[in-house]
């Protein structure tokens, strides 16, 4: 049973920064600084394929329905969206349903949500910085 559900405006703000690392645009970080992950690394970022904007229009969609979703709360895990080397649950559904690549997410990179508040750790290594409600 879930303690708190995402308004319309926390689930916007979620699928609107998303949106914004699956752009096509971003670096592949592991952390990894071995010749091996350098490699791994470059490999992910030539397999990127830029969506187009009715493919991250879509994305959103989607992701905001996942979101809002009563059913689909618990499914969240940890309280959040996270990408390791892939897409979690909702990211990779919307994705899927948009047709946009697995490989276009950052890896490493999770968001949480928190009682009315959003935060992210963006990338390997990453602080976790608050998006959301703005300061």
């Amino acid at each position: 049973m879930k303690d708190y559900q995402l308004t319309r405006e926390e689930a916007t703000v979620a699928a609107e920064w998303w949106a914004s690392k699956i752009d096509g645009r971003h670096h592949h970080d592991n952390g990894d600084r071995s010749s091996t992950g350098v490699m791994g690394m470059f490999l992910a970022d030539m397999c990127m394929k830029a969506p187009t904007k009715e493919q991250i229009e879509q994305f959103k969609e989607s992701l905001i329905s996942h979101l809002l979703d009563d059913e689909n709360w618990s499914l969240l895990g940890f309280g959040g969206l996270h990408c390791d080397y892939g897409p979690g649950l909702f990211l990779r559904d919307a994705a899927k349903e948009a047709g946009i690549e697995e490989l276009n997410f950052p890896f490493k990179t999770s968001m949480y949500f928190r009682g009315g508040e959003i935060l992210v750790r963006d990338g390997y290594g990453a602080p976790p910085k608050k998006i959301y409600p703005a300061d």
